[in-house]
């Protein structure tokens, strides 16, 4: 009986260390490390955006603007840390603000956005409108 309960203890450890040495890809959110546990109160995360291009070849560029709003009136150093995975090349951070951010990211992607949509709208209005004067047509307008 003890040698069978060794033995599941073994096996389960010996399962557990093979798990966890595996790589796998990074399935979380990152975070600030904050250097002084009361500073903790007095900062927020603010807005995330993420723009992520996919390319050829299962890889994507992602751009990430992340604010932190410190309430405390000081300067504080904060690392923020992001779970990357494994595979992980040309990673590469920039301070910016976020104006700097949306003109330069967000606001193309926005514009491509907007001209779709009213591309797609002009032509469901005018399929309507089309359809419309079938119809009247087709019900007898002259009537």
């Amino acid at each position: 009986m003890a040698h069978r309960r060794l033995l599941i203890i073994l096996s389960t450890l010996v399962l557990f260390s093979i798990l966890l040495t595996q790589a796998s890809p990074a399935r979380a959110d990152g975070g600030p490390i904050v250097p002084e546990p009361d500073l903790w109160a007095q900062i927020d995360e603010g807005q995330q955006i993420a723009v992520i291009h996919l390319s050829e070849g299962d890889t994507a560029q992602v751009d990430l603007f992340i604010t932190l709003v410190d309430h405390s009136g000081m300067s504080h150093q904060v690392v923020f840390f992001i779970p990357l995975g494994k595979d992980t090349r040309g990673f590469n951070v920039v301070e910016e603000h976020s104006r700097t951010f949306d003109d330069v990211i967000t606001k193309p992607l926005d514009e491509k956005i907007r001209s779709y949509v009213e591309k797609t709208y002009n032509y469901n209005s005018n399929v309507r409108a089309e359809l419309f004067i079938g119809t009247l047509l087709t019900n007898g307008v002259w009537t």
